[in-house]
């Protein structure tokens, strides 16, 4: 069962209240709310950033077919460098989860719920 069935629906609000909590310090993530599209994510995650690329601050961005449902996790870095150019360590980044074009919540346990429901193979990190 994925976490899209309406058995779960309670456990992705509740993770996503959760995931309020992480990341609280980095204005741009304050701003964010759930249930917001996709552009307006990349632009709330832009700000105050000087780079002209599609995704500012968006440093990694995982993209994942699951039951017929799209996952994208965004790791934003507001340093704005991309995975390409400088290694950050995992922990440091904030994972912001979209489910088909829609914010489901962001942070590490948001992440991983989301990731563990839909047998998502996540890298390493640091705990």
């Amino acid at each position: 069962m994925t976490s899209f069935s309406r058995s779960g629906s309670g456990f992705i609000v509740l993770t996503a209240a959760l995931a309020a909590l992480t990341g609280c310090e980095d204005k741009n993530i304050r701003n964010l709310t759930v249930g917001i599209p996709r552009d307006s994510v990349i632009k709330v995650l832009a700000q105050g950033s000087p780079a002209t690329d599609s995704t500012p601050n968006v440093y990694r961005e995982e993209r994942y077919l699951n039951a017929g449902h799209f996952i994208t996790m965004l790791m934003y870095s507001s340093t704005g460098k991309k995975e390409a150019e400088q290694t950050i360590p995992e922990e440091e980044l904030i994972p912001v989860v979209l489910v088909n074009d829609t914010l489901t919540g962001w942070g590490w346990e948001h992440h991983d719920s989301v990731a563990t429901a839909n047998n998502i193979v996540i890298k390493p990190r640091a705990k």
